[in-house]
């Protein structure tokens, strides 16, 4: 009954609800209500809790009750906090900010904590949610039957409530990776235990908040317990100096002036004729990016500084470019260029996004472009006279885009 009072007020809440006063004070119950009620693990209350008025410190004293005093590690809310603190959800929270200051907290007297405690401390902490702690080839095969029942449940029950056409692809997409992966455990668990061991590495290097928080628990732990952190910090360092599918160029590589034209320039070679290789993919670029966290979720509003800085500095071989016959700026309406859907992945034409124009610099560039004898949709840069001069002096044919 308790946790569907919180649950229904977090859902129910005023949209400015940091402005209710009493958003604080059903916080400040939380801490309370999680020692009453230890096994509860409802996700909107460990979000809730964020209001608390004394948020690290309920925070260091809940983890403090689970594990030292309950020995427990994935009741209640700790699966979420440790999530959040290693960077493994999408958005930024105050638990990913203040991740050092709460495990400094945490593990002010960790000299005098029993073995089995640090063990359970460094499993529920950095083990879990890098998706690293060791199990048995049987445990995850248990795991996985219960995901595919569970998949193929929801699915046959899709048929008879005829689900959104998503909501069926992203279940039948979980279903065959998971039959994908029984399959792997169940025939060479030594390389499944391998690739997973390598994505939690990955997951490690590419998070500044989860190698701060390893960092931080290395530094409080007694030293016994720190080879296996050193190991892992170790193995991120190397995997973040490997070779990039999409380093970033340097400046010195880019030719173009105009940032305008050079993208639509890319959306010709890269994406149309697959000839500029590799086609970037963002989700591929964020995965290997160590110098920040890249979160479409949060950063997909706007342009992505880093993509942006990737798309300017990439050089273009001259003779790709001496295939560049015409060119296409789209303002949305045909499904937008797929170069805008790397830069700015949620670009809204209908909200009043607008492409990214290109200006007079561009000028100089034609020269780079010596075959250039069309483009469509250049109206939707509201192009200056003397761009369009110069169009015109070098043959350009200037299409509307609705008449390609």
């Amino acid at each position: 009954m308790l946790a569907a009072m919180f649950e229904l007020y977090y859902w129910r809440r005023p949209l400015d609800y940091e402005r209710d006063p009493i958003f604080g004070e059903v916080a400040a119950l939380l801490p309370r209500f999680y020692r009453a009620f230890p096994d509860r693990s409802d996700r909107p209350l460990s979000h809730l809790l964020e209001a608390h008025p004394r948020y690290v410190e309920s925070v260091v004293d809940l983890i403090r009750f689970y594990l030292l005093e309950r020995g427990q590690g994935h009741s209640g809310p700790i699966g979420d906090f440790f999530d959040e603190m290693l960077g493994q959800t999408p958005f930024t929270t105050p638990l990913r900010i203040q991740n050092a200051e709460i495990l400094k907290a945490v593990l002010h007297d960790a000299g005098s904590w029993p073995q089995d405690r640090l063990r359970l401390f460094i499993e529920t902490a950095v083990l879990e949610p890098l998706n690293i702690r060791p199990v048995s080839q049987a445990e995850r095969l248990e795991a996985l039957d219960r995901d595919i029942a569970v998949a193929i449940h929801r699915l046959n029950v899709g048929k008879d409530r005829a689900p959104p056409a998503a909501e069926s692809n992203i279940e039948t997409r979980f279903l065959r990776q998971s039959e994908a992966e029984r399959h792997l455990v169940e025939t060479d668990f030594t390389e499944w235990a391998r690739r997973r061991h390598d994505a939690g590495v990955q997951a490690l290097a590419v998070s500044t908040a989860a190698r701060r928080a390893v960092k931080t628990i290395c530094a409080k732990l007694p030293a016994k317990c720190r080879p296996e952190l050193q190991t892992l910090l170790g193995e991120a360092d190397a995997w973040a100096r490997r070779p990039k599918r999409f380093p970033m160029p340097a400046p010195a590589e880019n030719r173009f002036r105009d940032f305008g034209l050079k993208l639509l320039v890319i959306e010709e070679l890269m994406y149309r004729q697959k000839r500029l290789l590799p086609v970037f993919d963002l989700a591929s670029f964020a995965a290997e990016y160590t110098k920040r966290e890249i979160s479409v979720e949060e950063d997909g509003y706007a342009i992505i500084p880093e993509v942006a800085r990737y798309f300017k500095n990439l050089p273009i071989p001259e003779d790709a470019l001496a295939c560049v016959e015409t060119l296409h700026q789209s303002s949305g309406l045909d499904g937008g260029a797929r170069v805008m859907a790397q830069l700015f992945p949620f670009w809204d034409p209908g909200s009043g996004d607008e492409p990214i124009a290109v200006s007079a610099k561009a000028i100089e560039d034609l020269a780079l472009l010596p075959n250039l004898t069309r483009i469509s949709g250049l109206e939707n840069s509201r192009p200056s006279q003397r761009l369009l001069r110069a169009l015109r002096d070098k043959g350009v044919a200037l299409v509307r885009e609705e008449d390609r």
